[in-house]
């Protein structure tokens, strides 16, 4: 199995649980049957992780892939960090705000998931993926907030230096 199709297969893997823990969330906190993504199940559940070019960015208007693309990973998790840690930051202050700053993160590691210079990472950032979709639902991992702040500030370290 070549890297690129085991990575398809996280990739839809993670996509088939994202899908799974929306529906179950959706039954279990929403008994009117009110979307948490309006009007779709996810921004991205039907777009293939290396298709760059047909990936739909919601949130992150002025953004182009070949601009992301540049960065190096350090500065893509970088970038993924600042998004988690307004997620948690907002978590009990005001959800939509969390809801909103936890979809730009995962539409942000959607970008660097499709960055072919990432390869080496897929696993490790596919895995990261489930670990913000388990922590934003139900963390059945048990993962803290402490946690991922930790993970992402290495990351802000390493671009802020220059790696």
């Amino acid at each position: 199995m070549t890297i690129k199709n085991y990575a398809k297969k996280l990739f839809k893997l993670s996509i088939n649980w994202c899908k799974n823990k929306l529906l179950r969330s959706k039954l279990r906190s929403n008994p009117d049957g009110a979307s948490l993504f309006p009007n779709r199940l996810h921004p991205r559940c039907n777009i293939g992780i290396f298709s760059p070019l047909k990936m739909k960015i919601i949130y992150h208007k002025g953004l182009k892939p070949k601009d992301w693309f540049r960065k190096s990973i350090y500065e893509q998790m970088a970038n993924v960090g600042s998004e988690v840690f307004r997620f948690i930051k907002w978590r009990r202050k005001n959800p939509e705000d969390s809801r909103l700053a936890f979809e730009r993160a995962l539409e942000l590691l959607d970008l660097t998931l499709a960055d072919k210079k990432n390869r080496n990472a897929l696993k490790e950032i596919a895995r990261l993926r489930e670990i913000l979709v388990d922590y934003y639902f139900d963390n059945q991992y048990c993962s803290s907030a402490d946690f991922l702040e930790r993970y992402f500030y290495a990351f802000n370290f390493a671009a802020r230096i220059g790696h």
